[in-house]
């Protein structure tokens, strides 16, 4: 309730700049700049701004946070995007982003993952085929929707993971 009352506080004047808003996300920033940030931040209507940003790396746990806090048909439109921030999971905020989309159902996301892990794959990226591998054995009904080669890529336990 206290944070709460303080984010409405902080946000009565507005910054427009984007810029403006990704410096105040730095998780660098005292509380009450970040707290000021994330407000501004859950307005913005074009969500790919928060998605990786094209801003320090500081800012990316918070914008994920953000992003996390949507629903499933905001986010819908950018689910391309999402899965590409799971490319590697040390990536700030690419966890946050992880768990928010193991909760879409599988019927939605399906294609999307699929075009993904065929990029991951055709483009040998062990970290982002590692992290898909990860995503589908903790969702296994996402399995049965995609095509059989990628199920049995799925399936196989490369080299490199023994």
């Amino acid at each position: 309730m206290f944070i709460k009352s303080i984010v409405k506080c902080l946000c009565e004047d507005r910054v427009i700049d984007i810029n403006q808003i990704y410096k105040m996300l730095n998780w660098k920033n005292p509380l009450e700049v970040q707290l000021k940030g994330i407000c501004l931040a859950r307005d913005i209507k074009d969500l790919s701004f928060l998605i990786k940003p094209p801003a320090d790396s500081s800012v990316w746990e918070q914008c994920a946070k953000i992003l996390c806090e949507k629903s499933n048909g905001e986010l819908e439109p950018y689910l391309e995007k999402l899965f590409e921030w799971i490319e590697d999971l040390n990536w700030p905020g690419a966890s946050d982003i992880y768990e928010r989309l193991k909760k879409f159902p599988s019927c939605k996301i399906h294609s999307i993952y699929s075009h993904n892990l065929q990029k991951a794959i055709q483009m040998e990226d062990y970290p982002w085929k590692f992290s898909l591998k990860l995503f589908s054995s903790e969702k296994p009904d996402l399995i049965q929707y995609l095509p059989k080669e990628q199920q049995t890529f799925l399936l196989e336990t490369d080299e490199d993971e023994r």
